[in-house]
């Protein structure tokens, strides 16, 4: 029950933040949206009648789960970075409940609204551009979920890297621009590349919206345990550096 309310109370301020700092909530949607606009109409004026049209419709899907990809993968390390920047990271060690516990509710909170967000702006994405795509909103939300947990665990080991040494923002901005790249990858039937994190759920989620495709239950299954997998191992690897800056007292060091 103490979990349920963490995790409550870890929304209610990403809620108050979120009104804190509108200006800087606001202004990164509008970009957000602006570069996607940017892309879609830059693509279908540039190939014209040549251009098909599930294409456009792959660009929509794809940019909506590169932004939620992207997200999910940071908020872990931006977590870090920011409660060692307020000088309250030493602070969330002394809970009952376990760092690990702590930033998982933290990070569950985030993707929570995260979905939420991007699902408005795939709304207005597909308004604007008059692209209505067919939808399954509680599978798309399903699938999203199973598959960010995969990039959960390599913000985890990110995140220890990050007790360490802090700032390691331009080796995430690389990796998280990396997925644009693999997303174009082939991951079913099942290869080497189904084994990627978070990959295989965006292009089954590409091919169920744009193409009409459909897929045995084995494979999500198989989705869910690979990102388990990436999941535990991020957690090991986060109290491996975890432990490392406890005995390097680097955990209140910005």
């Amino acid at each position: 029950m103490s979990y349920i309310i963490l995790i409550i109370n870890e929304l209610k301020k990403l809620g108050k933040e979120i009104k804190r700092y509108y200006f800087e909530f606001i202004s990164g949607t509008i970009i957000m949206f602006g570069i996607f606009l940017a892309l879609f109409f830059g693509l279908k004026n540039f190939a014209g009648d040549s251009l098909e049209a599930t294409s456009l419709d792959s660009l929509i899907v794809g940019y909506i789960l590169w932004g939620i990809a992207m997200q999910s993968f940071q908020s872990v390390s931006s977590m870090i970075w920011d409660e060692s920047q307020k000088g309250t990271l030493e602070k969330l060690y002394l809970s009952h409940l376990g760092i690990e516990k702590i930033f998982l509710a933290k990070v569950f909170a985030s993707i929570l609204f995260t979905i939420f967000f991007n699902v408005v702006i795939l709304f207005l994405a597909m308004l604007i551009t008059g692209r209505w795509l067919n939808i399954n909103y509680p599978y798309f939300i399903f699938m999203i979920i199973i598959s960010v947990i995969s990039l959960v665990g390599i913000g985890f080991a990110g995140g220890g890297i990050a007790i360490i040494h802090k700032k390691v923002t331009s080796i995430f901005s690389i990796f998280s621009f990396g997925i644009i790249g693999l997303m174009a990858l082939t991951t079913y039937p099942m290869n080497v590349f189904s084994f990627l994190p978070y990959v295989p759920g965006a292009k089954t989620l590409i091919g169920s919206i744009v193409h009409g495709q459909t897929y045995p239950l084995w494979w999500y299954g198989f989705i869910f345990v690979t990102s388990l997998v990436y999941l535990v191992g991020g957690l090991y690897l986060f109290k491996i550096y975890d432990r490392k800056a406890r005995k390097m007292n680097k955990l209140g060091v910005y």
